[in-house]
């Protein structure tokens, strides 16, 4: 699914959209809350999911225009999507995307997007630092958001997924300590 929205205020604070994925019995997985020109990348539901809630929130002040949202329906993938796979069991490991460190390739012809899911769990007990060395996913997160390409990483329970697109500066140090034995970047 992909979003523009033209909800107003960089806080999120007057106007917003929230969305979460619906389970059996009502369960909702939170995956973020958009406004001003910050947009999500495109969300590919998970095996298990029965639909996707979406919420605008508005105030009085400061009407905008509200947003826009493409859905396509897509066959079933693995849980891996189209690539990606299970790191578990290894003390430490490297996680690249498809053909680093040349450009990443596009959806297939035809498919809305293009998904791997990289799930990474260490022994009980432990947690995971993730160290990005190098990182250039198409975006500006805080200027208008990652609406074509981003990496969602799954590192704090519960809750939604850090959303992460634009460039890392090669001194700037992005890392990230899970809260629990877990995590899953998508």
């Amino acid at each position: 699914m992909m979003f523009v929205c033209t909800c107003s205020g960089a806080t999120c604070s007057e106007d917003w959209v929230e969305a979460w994925w619906t389970g059996r019995e009502g369960s909702r997985v939170p995956l973020g809350r958009w406004c001003g020109l910050a947009t999500p990348g495109p969300l590919q539901s998970p095996r298990g999911a029965l639909g996707l809630l979406i919420a605008l929130h508005t105030d009085q002040d400061s009407v905008a225009s509200g947003f826009k949202a493409r859905y396509v329906f897509e066959p079933a993938k693995s849980i891996f999507g189209d690539c990606g796979g299970n790191m578990s069991g290894a003390e430490w490991g490297v996680i690249t995307s498809p053909r680093f460190p040349l450009p990443y390739e596009p959806p297939a012809r035809g498919a809305a997007s293009r998904v791997c899911n990289w799930f990474v769990t260490a022994r009980a007990g432990k947690r995971l630092l993730l160290n990005f060395e190098h990182f250039a996913v198409e975006g500006h997160l805080t200027e208008r958001g990652c609406p074509a390409a981003v990496l969602r990483l799954w590192y704090e329970s519960p809750g939604p997924p850090l959303e992460l697109c634009g460039e890392k500066a090669p001194a700037d140090r992005w890392q990230y300590l899970s809260s629990s034995n877990s995590i899953r970047l998508s």
